[in-house]
């Protein structure tokens, strides 16, 4: 708000008293807005997804969404910043060395490969949007080596807690190495699933997830 505002408000404490609450309710309409985009992105891509059906979902005007958000491409990057916050907390949450203090390595994989999947799987939509994006948009590009150099750091920092399992070699390095075939497997058999031949349900998918952090990091 700029210093003439300031002193118009000052000067009129009726808009003064009215101005929070038209924030708020600005506020509340972007959220409806992003919420809804994050829904409509798990049912279709992206590119598919219309400014009418984004208000429809979210039950404002038309005129709202501009005036609130600028463009569909802006909205993405609405939706990049929550997405991010969620996958980072998710993160946090499932990637804690302490939280496997009484398990075995492999019982400790076990559930990291379910719990990676379960989270590709509920924000497929989500996750592919912002790779597409990342791919084609320096700023996306930037963001996204960020999220992705934290989510390695969490995820190989826990495998390491566990690494008197590891097979031989550079601990460090297999850790790396296991997180970017996780990665790409996942990517793959989750995100872009339709392209391949012969797709696999969850169970099937978390099962090969598993055999792979194993057969990667652990000693035979």
């Amino acid at each position: 708000m700029s210093r003439a505002e300031d002193n118009d408000l000052a000067g009129a404490p009726a808009r003064a008293q009215l101005r929070p609450t038209l924030q708020r309710r600005s506020q509340r309409s972007l959220e409806r807005i992003v919420e809804a985009l994050a829904d409509l992105i798990e049912e279709k891509t992206f590119e598919q997804i219309t400014v009418a059906e984004v208000c429809t979902r979210a039950r404002v005007a038309v005129g709202t969404f501009y005036d609130r958000v600028g463009n569909k491409d802006a909205l993405l990057e609405h939706l990049r910043r929550r997405f991010y916050a969620e996958i980072v907390a998710h993160i946090e949450q499932a990637f804690t060395p302490s939280r496997f203090l009484g398990h075995t390595a492999r019982a400790m994989l076990a559930i990291n490969a379910e719990e990676m999947v379960t989270l590709h799987r509920r924000r497929q939509g989500a996750i592919r949007a912002t790779i597409v994006e990342a791919r084609r948009s320096a700023a996306f590009g930037s963001h996204a080596r960020e999220l992705n150099a934290l989510l390695m750091d969490r995820v190989t920092s826990t495998w390491l807690s566990k690494r008197e399992a590891f097979a031989a070699g550079d601990p460090e390095r297999l850790a790396r190495s296991c997180f970017l075939l996780a990665a790409g497997f996942l990517r793959e058999a989750v995100i872009w699933a339709e392209l391949w031949p012969g797709q696999a349900d969850d169970a099937s998918i978390t099962a090969d997830l598993e055999r792979m952090l194993i057969n990667v990091l652990l000693a035979a």
